[in-house]
């Protein structure tokens, strides 16, 4: 059965989209138990809706693609965080998306072992430098070859979903202002065309690459 989604939450103060995700049944609805009750857990995703909910409101929840496979929710949610990345929406998502496996769950041993492992653990400013690190332009021309190579196809529906799920945002001259000194000095990705050869953006390779390159035989 075809039961996976495709969500965003969304900051009721400015329609901005901060995190998307895949599921099942009420996972979208999770978020707020997480942040509530797992005071101790850290993240970008559950401080903003720690925010939210400190004054008094909550995350727009909106499934953006019902009633797919587990593939096609992956597949769609990599395809969306891209996109909106791309646009300069800072999303809270900690990985590109398609991470876990469905239905896998750790033994107690395996949990104990990790917990172990991390407990008392020092962060050097070294690491989190590290950890800040921009993709690699390998990194970036891979999510880039995804948009063109992805089978998925989103329907009407799903386009008139994430467009309402965009529609709205609210950008500051401040948060401009941070996109912009956070992309300077970073080399764009560039993906190769398989019939010219020719290493191009995403936006020229859909427009005069690939499948409408004049080399293609």
């Amino acid at each position: 059965m075809n039961t996976a989604y495709v969500y965003t939450l969304t900051d009721p103060r400015n329609g901005m989209p901060f995190y998307v995700g895949k599921g099942h049944g009420k996972r979208c609805e999770a978020h707020l138990d997480e942040a509530k009750y797992y005071t101790k857990r850290k993240s970008k995703k559950l401080n903003k809706i720690r925010k939210l909910m400190s004054l008094g409101m909550k995350p727009i929840i909106t499934k953006v693609e019902e009633n797919v496979s587990d593939a096609q929710a992956i597949d769609f949610e990599c395809f969306l965080i891209a996109e909106m990345r791309d646009i300069g929406i800072p999303l809270t998502n900690m990985t590109d998306g398609g991470d876990g496996a469905q239905g896998y769950k750790h033994t107690e041993e395996h949990k104990k072992y990790v917990t172990q492992l991390f407990k008392g653990r020092i962060v050097s400013e070294e690491t989190k430098q590290k950890m800040r690190k921009p993709k690699s332009e390998e990194g970036r021309a891979n999510i880039a070859k995804a948009r063109l190579t992805t089978t998925y196809r989103p329907s009407e529906e799903t386009k008139r979903k994430t467009s309402e799920a965009l529609k709205g945002r609210i950008i500051t001259d401040e948060h401009k202002a941070k996109i912009k000194a956070g992309l300077t000095g970073k080399p764009k990705a560039k993906i190769e065309c398989p019939h010219c050869q020719k290493l191009v953006s995403p936006a020229m390779a859909k427009r005069w690459h690939f499948d409408n390159c004049k080399d293609k035989e």
